[in-house]
């Protein structure tokens, strides 16, 4: 027997096994199939949005800021004359302390301020805060715009 016969004897053994290997993965789906979900028992491997606490007059909120404040994605197809659309909301993403849930906020302007001018190099991640979103005032000479008034208090956050 030459080595080529050898071969040619031999080389249909691989398919046959990869044959079963189909099979295997087959009987190892339908095992897999029969196993009912339950969503107790379910891990999130990742959270690709967060829920948005909207900041409105007269809301008390107590937050952990997760990571610093950051701009989102610029919006797609906005119109060119919508200057108010154009530029992207600043978002911190925070835990909220009542709930332990995560979420996001839209700090704007003023609220972000607060949190830069008193916590310089983003020293306010990992902190506890309280947030009293007081009502809103119209800026003096400024075309109609308004802004939230803030109450800003740090907490301290449970061993």
């Amino acid at each position: 027997m030459s080595k080529n016969e050898s071969t040619a004897k031999t080389a249909p053994a691989p398919a046959a096994a990869s044959a079963s290997a189909p099979a295997a993965a087959t009987s190892a789906t339908a095992a897999n199939a029969t196993k009912k979900f339950d969503p107790a028992t379910a891990k999130v491997v990742k959270l690709l949005t967060l829920p948005l606490i909207k900041l409105r007059a007269g809301l008390t909120v107590y937050i952990k800021p997760l990571e610093p404040m950051f701009q989102a994605k610029p919006q797609k197809n906005v119109k060119e004359d919508d200057d108010a659309a154009k530029k992207p909301p600043t978002l911190m993403h925070v835990m909220d302390l009542e709930t332990g849930e995560l979420a996001q906020i839209i700090p704007g302007t003023i609220l972000a301020d607060i949190f830069n001018d008193d916590y310089p190099n983003q020293t306010y991640v990992g902190r506890g805060f309280k947030i009293v979103v007081g009502e809103q005032k119209a800026v003096q000479g400024g075309g109609g715009k308004r802004y939230n008034q803030y109450t800003v208090a740090e907490i301290e956050l449970p061993a």
